[in-house]
């Protein structure tokens, strides 16, 4: 049985003292990841302390990889202040699966 149902993606955002908190719930893939990398792209021209909120993720491919890597990318070359959470089961699952569990910025 082939499982279809397409949760969508929900981004919450809240501030937390000086640092801006980007929460992802659901499923971060080829569909539903172009408003979270506009908003980290924005908030990393602006250099603003920011937490990408991956723990109550369901779901993340190659695709949520890519946005992290980008995202870190970003943080080094810009020197903006960028931490990820360590996410779910399921997302820690797949950075260990792409050898990157312990090159993350986590905090």
């Amino acid at each position: 049985m082939v499982h279809d149902s397409h949760r969508p993606l929900d981004v919450v955002e809240r501030q937390d003292g000086e640092t801006t908190v980007v929460t992802l719930v659901g499923e971060l893939d080829m569909d539903t990841v172009e408003p979270v990398q506009r908003r980290l792209d924005a908030l990393a021209t602006t250099r603003r302390s920011t937490l990408l909120d991956l723990d109550e993720l369901d779901f993340m491919d190659s695709v949520g990889i890519r946005l992290v890597l980008h995202a870190c990318e970003l943080a080094r070359s810009d020197d903006w202040p960028f931490r990820l959470t360590r996410g779910s089961d399921a997302v820690q699952r797949v950075f260990a699966a792409s050898g990157l569990t312990d090159r993350l910025p986590y905090g």
